[in-house]
């Protein structure tokens, strides 16, 4: 939203540079919005428009995939879908929709049908897409998510970038000066690190090459467990319901397992009674 396509030409070459180092030729193209606003409705004819330069210049592939910013990421997401055409996507500083997604009867996480593979990659220091959205996304999207569907939407956090690591950032909007927080990746490295990821995604998804997210995982822990802990309507809605226990469905959360904590804490220490506060099966 109002960036100019000249902001993503530095990132654009890293990609590229990574590519060739993985035997890939990448082929880039930014296109230009009216108005430089992501239009739903104007996408395809900018995408379409794009690649028809790109084949003119000499491109004869069929591997494309979208790569989009913020509010692009939204845009693009919505026009993918169900597209044939479209190998994958890269989203950044940007995640799926909530709405892409929904819980099985055995509560675990699916995407529906026509979300094609997607790279999220977020900043630890995003000041509009904050980490705690990425978490959220990372748990549904990699630690819940159905068999069938392992490995397909893989998220990234990058340690010490923000919103602004994504682009030139000489040329930010002022929603990005206003509100980011200030990285602690300087930008060539920024952009070095997220088109190392970009390219392994290309071969994750064109090779079936495996990839490795493990300091993503550790970067994870302490806000996932703070999720789980609070029993976190993000992961899970709440099991309400009028009866005194609550109904054993593994699609919705039984409580706040953090419940137990706070009530020793206002309790007090209750050793000398010989008692102790816990939980009886689904009782809360």
């Amino acid at each position: 939203m109002e960036c100019q396509p000249e902001a993503y030409e530095t990132i654009a070459a890293e990609v590229q540079n990574a590519a060739k180092d993985e035997g890939y030729k990448a082929w880039v193209g930014v296109p230009e919005f009216l108005f430089d606003v992501p239009e739903p409705v104007l996408i395809d004819h900018y995408v379409q428009s794009t690649l028809k330069e790109l084949k003119k210049k000499g491109f004869t592939g069929e591997n494309v995939f979208l790569a989009a910013h913020s509010l692009g990421g939204v845009m693009t997401q919505i026009y993918s879908k169900s597209r044939t055409d479209i190998k994958g996507q890269i989203l950044m500083g940007s995640v799926l929709l909530r709405n892409t997604r929904s819980l099985t009867d055995e509560g675990r996480t699916e995407f529906k049908a026509g979300v094609p593979p997607t790279l999220t990659l977020v900043g630890e220091k995003d000041g509009l897409l904050r980490i705690t959205r990425g978490a959220e996304s990372y748990w549904h999207q990699t630690k819940n998510i159905v068999d069938s569907q392992a490995n397909k939407f893989p998220v990234v956090a990058l340690e010490g970038m923000s919103h602004a690591s994504f682009m030139d950032s000489s040329m930010l909007p002022s929603g990005v000066t206003d509100s980011d927080l200030k990285p602690e990746v300087e930008e060539k490295a920024a952009h070095e690190a997220i088109a190392k990821e970009m390219v392994g995604f290309f071969g994750q998804v064109l090779q079936k090459k495996e990839a490795n997210y493990d300091s993503t995982e550790e970067l994870f822990k302490p806000l996932l467990a703070g999720l789980e802990l609070e029993g976190s309507y993000a992961l899970k809605p709440a099991c309400y319901n009028s009866k005194l226990l609550n109904p054993d469905d593994p699609k919705c959360s039984q409580g706040s397992p953090w419940s137990v904590h706070a009530q020793k804490t206002m309790g007090g220490d209750l050793a000398s009674l010989n008692a102790d506060i816990t939980t009886v099966d689904n009782f809360h």
